[in-house]
């Protein structure tokens, strides 16, 4: 099993708004579905302010 690694959250956490909404354009760009998956992680661990939690995240998206 892997261990979680909180880089990617560090990564987003330390993005300024413009870095964080130039990503969400650039995902929107490249990918053409109404549902993509990028965006809605990226925004779910956006979201996780404090402290990451990858069971949650993984929770979110069972499905």
């Amino acid at each position: 099993m892997k261990t979680p690694s909180k880089n990617l959250w560090k990564l987003i956490q330390s993005m300024s708004i413009s870095e964080k909404g130039y990503f969400i354009k650039f995902a929107k760009r490249h990918v053409q579905e109404k549902d993509n998956n990028y965006i809605k992680l990226f925004t779910e661990i956006n979201l996780q302010i404090n402290e990451y939690d990858e069971n949650q995240i993984k929770e979110k998206f069972r499905e």
